[in-house]
């Protein structure tokens, strides 16, 4: 995965699709951190999580993971049955760890919402202001 920016600020950084495939809570809080040292002042930070585990058909798809890994709560592995068996690490973020990260990005949240996917529901996402 590339490194956020190092060094600039912008008014707008966006963090669609990515948080689901960071494995580790203090990676993906690290992550928000470093994205929010990119926001300038009054700019805007808006992050997604996707929800699958809401959703029986992706539920349908998890594997149990070898009993030699470490995983964490909400760790998954999903067979993406795209004609081959394909495992895809996913990392369901719940409410909690959603309020976690919105708390360790040290930035205010003036909205979220859900959207996307059947029925408008499949990705939860934050904007918070600079």
């Amino acid at each position: 995965m590339e490194n956020p920016p190092d060094a600039g600020v912008y008014d707008v950084v966006a963090l669609f699709g990515v948080l689901h495939h960071v494995p580790g809570a203090a990676q993906r809080a690290g992550l928000l951190r470093a994205l929010a040292r990119r926001v300038a002042a009054g700019g805007l930070f808006v992050f997604a999580c996707w929800r699958f585990y809401e959703y029986e058909r992706f539920r349908a798809r998890i594997v149990a993971w070898p009993a030699e890994y470490r995983v964490e709560k909400h760790d998954y592995l999903l067979d993406w049955r795209r004609g081959e068996r394909a495992l895809r690490y996913c990392h369901y973020v719940d409410d909690e760890e959603h309020a976690a990260l919105v708390a360790a990005s040290g930035l205010r949240e003036i909205a979220h919402y859900r959207a996307d996917g059947e029925g408008g529901q499949a990705n939860l996402y934050s904007v918070l202001r600079g």
